[in-house]
């Protein structure tokens, strides 16, 4: 009767929730959802990817629904500048990377490594899923900063082009000299405890800092992101700074760039020379640096908003301890190239780690994933056809180290993210 109640409730919140998107702005207009005189907005969403990918006969499916609740404190008339939030989130499906694709980059950013240890049975399988706190956080504003405390996903602030958000490959929304090398960070779907600072210059700069746990914990030890105290002891702390210069006209941003730098005192790895010797581990101080650079490149008369944007993402990490010794990613947005589908989105790019010196000459090779997609926009649905070719991957030559992955992503989202 139990497992029966689960897979109902796991059913229902497939069906009626909805994803987000970084660069979504703040609705005015509370939603009063639990009593007279509280305010509360709400958001929900769900995201699903199918993907067949070239040498797998089985299609791979993965998802993720989520429900967020955002109370600000002048609005419920408490004191100013205040705003507490929850983000849930409920991930399932395959976890097509780790299983049986192997591609380091992850071809899809929503592969979550659901708990096998919850799952829907069915007649030729079972779909796992794992239900957990996502966010968890307060945040005041003062005249040009804001500070937030709480469980946090850090690559909402940081280490992020805007542009590359309309993409689906995981490394053009957090390179892997970062995501792979460290990967503690907190972030989709590992979030930690974290503390972040921003400061916003009136010339258009904006600063922020963050420092957090360096390890969170993972779908086995902390599946619901709930044992905070537990995993505090353990994995060091995780500290990045950013600087970013941004221009904005009729509502659009227009140009926008990033430098950035990172450091993680837990890391524990193993040197990578010319002969790799997986026995001798140690500890020490891992870091790396980045710059991402955002630009409008052309518009379309009479729409300030139609036309091409364009991205560079460049990442580096020393060479002695970091599987990705270098990252090399870029392509281009074309918002409303038909003229009437204005909101549509066609994007190509390509996301390219370089393997360290030293693994290259065990005969490791330099994974590459272009992909090209097109999302069709409406107002609470979209839908993003989407093709990947991966080469080299996981580092092989093989003949079939080369795969296509053909994939279609269905968004469904109601409400506005914070």
């Amino acid at each position: 009767m139990i497992q029966k109640l689960k897979k109902i409730v796991f059913l229902c919140v497939v069906i009626s929730t909805t994803f987000f998107s970084k660069a979504q702005e703040a609705d005015t207009t509370a939603h009063d959802l639990f009593s007279e005189g509280f305010k509360a907005h709400s958001f929900v969403m769900n995201m699903t990817d199918v993907a067949k990918v070239t040498g797998f006969n089985k299609p791979f499916i993965m998802g993720v629904n989520g429900a967020q609740v955002t109370v600000f404190t002048k609005e419920n008339k408490w004191w100013n500048g205040g705003m507490f939030s929850m983000y849930a989130l409920n991930t399932f499906g395959d976890n097509a990377t780790s299983d049986y694709v192997g591609d380091r980059q992850m071809f899809s950013n929503i592969e979550s490594f659901p708990d096998t240890n919850n799952y829907i049975k069915f007649k030729n399988g079972q779909l796992n899923y794992r239900t957990f706190i996502y966010n968890l956080y307060y945040q005041h504003f003062f005249k040009k900063s804001r500070l937030l405390v709480g469980l946090y996903d850090l690559n909402m602030d940081f280490a992020f082009s805007n542009v590359a958000l309309n993409f689906i490959n995981s490394s053009f929304g957090l390179q892997p000299t970062i995501a792979y090398n460290v990967p503690v960070f907190a972030t989709f779907p590992f979030t930690n405890l974290v503390a972040r600072y921003e400061y916003n210059f009136d010339n258009n700069i904006n600063f922020r800092a963050a420092v957090s746990q360096g390890y969170g914990g993972d779908q086995l030890n902390n599946p619901h992101g709930t044992k905070f105290a537990t995993t505090l002891k353990d994995g060091g702390a995780f500290m990045i700074a950013e600087v970013n210069k941004f221009k904005e006209g009729d509502g659009i941003l227009l140009s926008d760039y990033k430098l950035g730098v990172w450091a993680h005192t837990g890391s524990k790895s193993w040197k990578f020379n010319n002969q790799v010797d997986l026995t001798d581990t140690k500890d020490y101080v891992n870091y790396g640096a980045y710059f991402i650079a955002d630009k409008f490149l052309f518009h379309e008369k009479g729409d300030s908003a139609q036309g091409l944007y364009g991205f560079v993402d460049l990442g580096w990490s020393p060479n002695d301890y970091n599987f990705f010794n270098y990252y090399t990613g870029g392509g281009v947005s074309y918002v409303g190239i038909f003229p009437k589908r204005s909101n549509d989105i066609l994007s190509l790019g390509i996301a390219s780690p370089f393997v360290n010196k030293g693994l290259i000459d065990t005969g490791l090779y330099n994974e590459r994933a272009i992909e090209l997609n097109y999302n069709f926009v409406t107002e609470n649905v979209n839908i993003q056809p989407c093709l990947q070719y991966m080469t080299n991957i996981a580092g092989s030559n093989a003949s079939n180290a080369n795969q296509l992955a053909i994939m279609i992503r269905v968004t469904t989202h109601r409400g506005v993210f914070y």
